[in-house]
């Protein structure tokens, strides 16, 4: 069987493939940047809220979070009876000490950006999955209003499940990049 022979200038291919390429760069970025504002406009009412409930118990009295030192960072990962076992979410919050003290505000942002990026994540997957524009940002968006997901972002102990989420949507999409590519690079 002859193969066909293409007829048409490569360049104009090129250009035409470059330009679809740059749109759908900016349709992403409009999608994501839209995301980011609905879940900064939702979330925006927490920003200055106060500690509650176990953030008491986890944050304020929890003396792994103020020790600055390299032992405070050891202590994270040692196990203890005071709190439960959750030496990421410590580690995060050692590092909102750090940059504030035990100003609220940057502990909720910290919630809120991590929110955001589920949020993103949750995109991508949905996108890879359907592909589907409209339906992946349905999902998505569906997925920012949930209460389930809302209320871990008000709630500055409920970090552990935002958490959870980033390192489960993380992932499912490396596997499924992983899939589709064929590429160990996605694997490790």
């Amino acid at each position: 069987m002859r193969k066909k022979k293409i007829v048409g200038n490569n360049s104009n291919n090129k250009l035409t493939n470059k330009n679809g390429d740059k749109l759908k760069r900016i349709k992403i970025s409009l999608i994501f940047t839209v995301i980011a504002l609905v879940i900064f406009y939702i979330c925006y009412p927490i920003i200055n809220g106060d500690f509650v409930w176990d953030d008491k118990l986890h944050i304020l009295n929890n003396t792994d979070i103020s020790d600055n030192g390299l032992l405070g960072v050891l202590n994270v990962f040692r196990p203890t009876d005071k709190y439960m076992y959750h030496p990421i979410t410590i580690l995060s919050y050692k590092l909102d000490y750090l940059i504030s003290g035990y100003n609220t505000t940057s502990y909720h942002l910290t919630n809120i950006i991590i929110h955001i990026i589920v949020t993103i994540l949750v995109y991508m997957v949905t996108y890879k999955v359907m592909k589907n524009i409209y339906i992946s940002l349905f999902v998505s968006l569906f997925f920012c209003f949930h209460w389930m997901h809302v209320e871990p972002v008000a709630w500055i102990s409920g970090r552990k499940d935002l958490l959870a989420g980033l390192f489960f949507f993380s992932s499912l999409l490396t596997y499924i990049l992983y899939k589709e590519k064929n590429n160990s690079r996605y694997y490790l």
